[in-house]
């Protein structure tokens, strides 16, 4: 038997069914087998149905949720994710972290979703996703990895491999954005793919970031700093306006 929740199409009925779900998952995990998969996706919640209950109780389900609940005029999907923080900075328990396994294969996945990113050309203004725009995040992210307390050679390995062209990873370029559950719970063979005619701008943005990264990149392909240099172009704006944001005349 399903438990069901009535639809609640306001922003503040679905932050109070966020923390009635959280006070529920408190209380028993398996309550999360129970619901109705309507109320989780109504919740933007349909994701968690594969989490861990220990993981899932530990966490924010708020941050978890995939829905705008900051301006209930605008309910775009992840529309306000600029403003997610992270609670502490604080290194994890080694015991805590991903296996060096999983996080590579993680970041392979983040570094391919950048590379050739999923169509998106018939997707509708209201359910746009903004994923990372260009490999200036990977870096971010690496360098926030090891603040977690991943060792710096898990990290360094892992660049490399993108720097030399070649990497072994189950993980693949994705095909749907947002990523669905399917896709995201597929397991894919292992296999070499190649990095190559992303070198040249990943090498580059290495040797711009070299100074950054709290590990050593032990490589020949970086070329001199001195010899890299900036261009801009400028695009006009079109008369369309985003919350007095102006877009250019073509999408990103």
């Amino acid at each position: 038997m399903r438990t069901s929740i009535p639809e609640i199409p306001e922003v503040a009925a679905r932050q109070g069914l966020l923390t009635r779900l959280k006070d529920m998952l408190l209380d028993n995990t398996e309550v999360l087998q129970k619901l109705d998969p309507r109320m989780l996706k109504g919740a933007g919640l349909e994701h968690i149905a594969g989490m861990d209950p220990d993981t899932l109780r530990k966490s924010d389900i708020h941050a978890l949720s995939t829905k705008d609940l900051d301006d209930s005029n605008v309910p775009l999907s992840l529309a306000s994710y600029l403003h997610w923080t992270c609670p502490s900075r604080d290194p994890l328990p080694f015991d805590e972290l991903l296996p060096h396994a999983k996080v590579t294969t993680w970041l392979f996945s983040i570094f391919f979703k950048i590379a050739t990113p999923a169509d998106r050309s018939r997707q509708v203004w209201e359910e746009t996703i903004y994923p990372p725009l260009n490999f200036t995040i990977f870096f971010r992210i690496l360098i926030r990895l090891h603040q977690f307390g991943y060792p710096a050679h898990w990290l360094s390995e892992a660049l490399v491999q993108i720097l030399e062209g070649e990497v072994s990873t189950s993980a693949r370029s994705p095909e749907t954005s947002p990523l669905s559950i399917v896709e995201a719970q597929r397991t894919n063979p292992i296999e070499r793919l190649k990095t190559a005619p992303f070198v040249m701008e990943m090498a580059t943005l290495t040797a711009m970031f070299l100074a950054m990264l709290p590990f050593a990149v032990m490589t020949n392909v970086l070329p001199d700093v001195g010899q890299i240099y900036e261009y801009s172009i400028a695009f006009e704006l079109s008369i369309y306006h985003h919350r007095g944001i102006g877009l250019p005349v073509f999408p990103l």
